[in-house]
């Protein structure tokens, strides 16, 4: 395919235009491989089961796979499923086999309009009889293809310095002029039919800006004599503003259960705990979050408290719902005891196109993180020259 014909197909002003003219043609290479990592990291960090992370996974690869062939690459091998997977929960191989099967079934017929070959790398032997069937399937359909060579690795080796027996760990490290390193290390695992997760961040206290209360300002009384004071209502003045130190920690552990009610169609369960060091235990601290004069940002939600759990359970793509998912949550602010639960419905109208919407409620104590509430009775305050102002 010459240049001329994939800028027949690129949006005109879009990334991927500016992208594409900003290729030399002349150095491209003739074999690129990918290792298909981080579908769980993807749906861990937007709150998603880690089945839906393999979904968009597999949405990628349709992406990666037809802009092979537009740029007219060689080989493509896309390193999908290793030995060491087989160590995930039971039912998130079972969903990802299922899913290699759809892909398969659903794009075959592409990958023949495009000119090309599929290959399977690995000891496909040890796949599911069906799988191995739908592999076999695409490989005899394409055979005969002269364009992209698509190779898709399956039970492979490797991978062993970054897994230490069933489990995946990561180590992160930020460093920045002018700013306190920061520091933090992942862990996941499959336990029977459990997938178990784990995050730690250490970071400067510097890092953090809290409030505390102080005494409160006190006015003299205008027409007394002796001069008499009082307190004022004022609630800036009652808090102050002032950074942590030491060394702070946030972690969050987690386990979901993932199973099977159709050929394809998955139920996720989950719990979640968050300790968030730097947090407030008081929320009579809260006024001073939102009162605070020092021009700070000091309110951020989800990370007011120090003790948070969730609670979850997703039905994404039911039956023949495919581009739809249904998720209800509850999260909790354990240290005030205030939470919000919600429904969540998303459906994909394009490939690229989202439609959400959600109902929530707040419950639990008053004037709590999610159930914020904050009584200011219009009182007594103080002028310039220090004399009681009435309301």
């Amino acid at each position: 395919m010459s240049l001329q014909d994939l800028l027949d197909v690129v949006p005109s002003g879009s990334e991927e235009l500016s992208l594409l003219r900003s290729i030399d043609f002349a150095r491209l290479p003739r074999h690129v491989a990918i290792i298909m990592d981080g579908n769980g990291r993807w749906a861990k960090l937007r709150h998603k089961p880690r089945v839906e992370g393999h979904r968009a996974g597999i949405a990628s690869v349709r992406d990666v796979v037809e802009t092979s062939a537009r740029l007219g690459l060689q080989v493509l091998t896309l390193y999908a499923f290793s030995v060491e997977n087989w160590k995930r929960p039971k039912t998130e191989v079972s969903t990802l086999m299922g899913l290699l099967k759809r892909y398969l079934r659903l794009e075959l017929d592409t990958l023949l309009k495009n000119n090309i070959r599929f290959q399977v790398i690995g000891r496909m032997g040890d796949l599911p009889p069906d799988v191995q069937e739908e592999l076999q399937r695409g490989i005899e359909r394409t055979r005969e293809r002269t364009g992209l060579l698509f190779n898709i690795a399956l039970n492979y080796g490797g991978r062993a310095e970054i897994v230490v027996g069933g489990a995946e760990i990561g180590l992160d490290a930020l460093v920045k002029r002018d700013s306190k390193p920061r520091f933090g290390i992942d862990v996941s695992t499959g336990i029977y039919d459990f997938d178990v997760y784990a995050d730690v961040g250490i970071r400067s206290g510097e890092d953090f800006n809290v409030v505390e209360k102080v005494p409160p300002l006190t006015c003299t009384v205008p027409g007394t004599d002796p001069p008499q004071t009082m307190e004022t209502d004022d609630v800036a003045a009652q808090y102050k503003v002032h950074p942590l130190s030491g060394v702070k920690t946030q972690a969050v552990g987690g386990i979901n259960y993932s199973r099977k009610y159709n050929d394809n169609d998955v139920w996720t369960v989950g719990g979640e705990y968050f300790y968030n060091q730097p947090g407030y235990t008081d929320a009579t601290l809260y006024p001073g979050l939102l009162f605070n004069q020092s021009g700070t940002p000091m309110l951020n939600f989800f990370y007011t408290g120090r003790h948070y759990a969730a609670l979850f359970a997703s039905l994404p793509a039911p039956y023949s719902w495919n581009y739809t998912t249904f998720t209800f949550s509850t999260l909790g602010n354990l240290s005030d005891m205030s939470f919000v639960s919600r429904l969540d419905y998303s459906v994909t109208v394009l490939t690229h196109l989202t439609f959400e919407a959600f109902a929530g409620v707040h419950w639990g104590t008053r004037g709590g993180e999610f159930r914020i509430a904050i009584d200011i009775d219009q009182g007594t305050t103080r002028d310039a020259a220090g004399n009681c102002v009435p309301p």
